[in-house]
């Protein structure tokens, strides 16, 4: 049976400095390369390209609006998340010289920030339920799968690498280079006679160079897809891959490319993670068995949308339950479910787009209140209440006020996260799904007969017009993904992420705080807060703040949070 294997080099710092150095400089290379062809006729295109003739029809009659377009803003997409996305660009050389300690935090920066690798796996979530939503609309039909390469950098085979490698033309000079670098000599300690073995699987980890390997492998996976599925596109993170389309069909050509290529370069998929849906129509035979599944998600072919899957949540409430009895003290107890909890929000999608719906903002606050049910049986407040209890037999205090517990560490509070108010601060601003494309195909009517009164009403313009009739409205709907700017309005509509509610600080709130601008500064979760708890907190204590600020050990206690050392150590 084939074993695979992990295991960390370590290399002298030089050695270690020139390896990165033409790793990365290989990087932008292979990218640069990869990309050319990306953009270039050799790649299928999804659509049939249109004459010149026809570009300059469609222009006039439309006024130029085909310049957005769906499929345009899709192309955006993938080249800049999913194309070969492991690798560096020449515009990301500067990044790596940034003063670490100085750079922005992402999640200070919100929508703004350059797109981490979380990132673009939650938004290839919103893109996949937007185009879901798109093909039914259209269509009455969409197909998906999902897969993931089994142990894909231990397993990768050297010949498949250096071949590969060379069909893209890489010098023998440098085939000998990057062979040395893969055939690292290892001896395993388990193994009684201590023989040194050169690998012949396998990539180094934490490598820049190891990166080309998997990608340039990885390349011809999606060319492969792209070439015998009619210019399918294979969504790809690294090893974790995707497809989908209107036609089934189209998606078992794909998987069956997909197959083919694994077994020429000697890979393998990951069957626990393999699995496809159809929406609107029966399987064909073809696709792969097993569930669509994203975090706590899982696709529902019959909804047509992601669900979360209670079974797996059920094991995680076990496992949430353990931890939090094994704390010693309330600080540590509080910081294992702060970070259970936004483990739980970041594997229900996180942050909802508008693709989602009102159904799935339901489904969270129904799943959270369900969690502190089986977390705390028979006890009046959840987590709140678990921890008033605790404190009143350890320290003898009783009647704290609920705004105790959320107020955070600089202000005396535990700083205990409510994922509550994650949930209902975007459930007014996501849970309304728009008019939806199922709207905007009702209006195409409408724009039809105002863009065609507009053509017959223009006296003389576009003096190169070959065509006086305006087009006719089969035609005209023939173009929803390729030219129509409502629909690619729309599009971007959907996949929009927004931002959470912020509440408005009464006169009430404003008299807890020493400055009437500090409501302002507030981020949405502590005005949240300030604005549910905060008359509490004040006649309990007399102020927001419950101890004097100069005798807390702010920085202390955030240093042992975010650190590996556990809070009760």
């Amino acid at each position: 049976m084939l074993r695979s294997s992990r295991a960390f080099t370590d290399p002298e710092i030089v050695d270690a400095l020139l390896l990165q150095h033409i790793g990365v400089a290989w990087q932008v290379e292979l990218k640069e390369c990869f990309k050319s062809i990306f953009n270039s006729k050799a790649w299928e295109s999804t659509y049939p390209v249109a004459s010149v003739a026809e570009t300059e029809r469609i222009t006039g009659q439309l006024g130029g609006a085909h310049s957005k377009r769906i499929e345009g803003r899709r192309q955006q997409q993938r080249e800049s998340h999913f194309f070969l996305s492991q690798l560096s660009s020449a515009a990301d050389l500067p990044s790596m010289y940034d003063d670490l300690v100085d750079a922005p935090d992402p999640s200070e920066e919100g929508d703004k920030a350059v797109p981490t690798p979380a990132v673009i796996k939650q938004k290839l979530l919103h893109i996949m339920t937007t185009e879901c939503d798109l093909n039914r609309t259209l269509y009455g039909t969409h197909a998906v799968i999902r897969s993931d390469l089994e142990w894909f950098g231990p397993s990768l085979p050297h010949r498949s690498i250096l071949t590969i490698l060379e069909f893209f033309g890489v010098s023998e000079q440098w085939l000998a280079f990057f062979e040395t670098f893969l055939r690292a000599p290892l001896r395993f300690k388990q193994d009684p006679l201590g023989e040194v073995r050169l690998r012949k699987r396998g990539t180094p980890i934490s490598y820049a160079l190891s990166v080309v390997c998997g990608e340039a492998v990885l390349f011809g996976m999606d060319l492969a897809v792209n070439q015998k599925a009619k210019g399918l596109f294979l969504y790809r993170m690294h090893d974790d891959l995707w497809l989908w389309h209107p036609d089934a069909e189209n998606c078992v050509a794909g998987w069956e490319a997909m197959n083919s290529y694994a077994s020429l370069v000697g890979l393998k998929f990951n069957n626990g993670k393999t699995g496809s849906a159809c929406v609107g129509s029966d399987a064909p035979p073809g696709l792969p068995a097993g569930d669509i599944r994203w975090g706590f998600l899982k696709f529902d072919q019959d909804e047509g949308r992601f669900v979360i899957d209670q079974k797996d949540v059920d094991l995680h409430i076990v496992e949430l339950r353990r931890q939090l009895k094994a704390t010693k003290s309330v600080f540590g107890w509080v910081n294992a479910y702060n970070k259970y909890m936004a483990f739980f929000h970041r594997n229900f999608g996180g942050r909802p787009a508008f693709c989602f719906g009102e159904n799935h903002t339901t489904d969270v606050i129904q799943t959270l209140a369900r969690i502190q049910c089986e977390l705390f049986p028979g006890i009046e407040g959840g987590a709140v209440g678990h921890l008033r209890s605790v404190i009143e037999q350890r320290f003898d205090i009783r009647d704290l006020p609920q705004g105790y517990f959320y107020l955070p560490i600089s202000s005396g509070g535990l700083e205990l996260r409510n994922p509550m108010i994650q949930a209902f601060a975007v459930d007014n601003s996501a849970g309304t799904k728009l008019s939806g494309f199922a709207g905007q195909l009702e209006g195409d009517a409408d724009v039809y007969k105002l863009r065609k009164e507009w053509w017959e009403n223009r006296s003389g313009a576009y003096q190169y017009r070959i065509d006086r009739e305006f087009m006719s409205f089969d035609e005209y709907v023939s173009l929803w993904e390729t030219r129509l700017p409502e629909w690619v309005n729309c599009y971007d509509k959907m996949l929009a992420v927004p931002p959470p509610t912020r509440v408005i600080g009464t006169p009430v709130v404003q008299t807890f705080l020493k400055d009437e601008s500090m409501f302002e500064w507030m981020d949405w979760y502590e005005q949240w807060v300030v604005s549910l708890y905060g008359e509490e907190v004040v006649k309990r204590f007399g102020s927001l703040e419950v101890v004097d600020p100069s005798l807390i050990p702010v920085g202390m206690v955030q240093l042992f949070r975010t650190s590996r050392m556990k809070l009760d150590e």
